[in-house]
């Protein structure tokens, strides 16, 4: 865990107790992007279509102060490896730690330039750039919830929704309420173990009922993940099973904004295990 002012990029940890002075850093600039705007026609005004946050770049600034040009120059060619690109690789995890807790964001470097005038003295200063892809906050520690398991068989159950939601005789688990600490939607990942034949979950938003059911036995000894945020399903990590994943509707089950707390239920044999980050914009 890091300390209050402290940052940190693959392995290189900055801020309070470093060499590595962050002197600004600026992670909460949104620009958001309307699919189509106009005049209208018949009235005052403008129309919009819908609108989406673009990918948020994240400037910093931090300073290196040693008591040699050879320490500086050491301390330099670290921050230079962690903000290296990732190539064909996935996206990194920037973790800090301020007043309000710790946070991080998945991000890609853009820039580290380095200014050398005072580099004979063991000072200098350097540009640092990163983009979110994924333009939100997140909690730096996982939530992980269960196992949760079906332990209550009935002949037909009749969940409380908004709307009329009738449930076939299946073993039903308890309800599990999952908490989603943040202002945004969250993702999870669902992981159900074997032996199970045809399990699915339920999600039971203020918004309605969202669904995923899976239309496969996962043997015993064998574990399906599902993150609903991509919609990728593997088996054991490894073996697509996509086509095996149904929803009811369009939508997958995502925690919606909050805070907020969101029931959920799982269907079948074996048992399933959730991981979800509060998410903040």
């Amino acid at each position: 865990m890091l300390q209050p002012g402290q940052y940190q990029m693959r392995d290189l940890i900055m801020g309070i107790g470093t060499v590595y002075n962050v002197k600004s850093f600026a992670p909460y600039d949104t620009d958001i992007a309307p699919t189509g705007t106009g005049k209208k026609p018949f009235g005052h005004g403008s129309w919009a279509a819908s609108e989406w946050a673009n990918e948020r770049a994240v400037p910093m600034t931090v300073q290196i102060r040693t008591s040699s040009e050879a320490e500086t120059l050491h301390a330099l060619r670290a921050l230079k490896a962690a903000f290296r690109p990732v190539e064909t690789g996935g996206d990194v995890e920037f973790t800090w730690r301020d007043a309000a807790g710790e946070y991080m964001m998945l991000v890609r470097p853009r820039m580290s330039q380095p200014d050398d005038r005072n580099l004979s003295v063991g000072i200098t200063d350097i540009a640092c750039a990163v983009v979110s892809l994924v333009p939100f906050h997140y909690s730096a520690t996982e939530t992980v919830t269960g196992p949760i398991t079906a332990a209550t068989t009935t002949g037909g159950l009749t969940v409380p929704l908004r709307v009329p939601f009738s449930i076939g005789g299946r073993s039903a688990s308890a309800v599990t309420e999952l908490v989603n600490d943040g202002t945004a939607e969250t993702s999870l990942q669902l992981e159900i173990y074997g032996p199970a034949e045809a399990p699915w979950v339920l999600l039971n938003r203020p918004d309605g009922p969202r669904v995923v059911r899976c239309n496969l036995t996962i043997p015993a000894d064998q574990v399906l993940y599902i993150d609903t945020g991509t919609r990728s399903v593997l088996l054991n990590g490894t073996s697509s099973r996509r086509g095996d994943i149904s929803s009811d509707g369009r939508e997958w089950p995502i925690l919606p904004g909050g805070p907020s707390s969101t029931p959920i239920r799982y269907f079948g044999d074996g048992h399933l295990i959730t991981r979800h980050r509060s998410a903040w914009w």
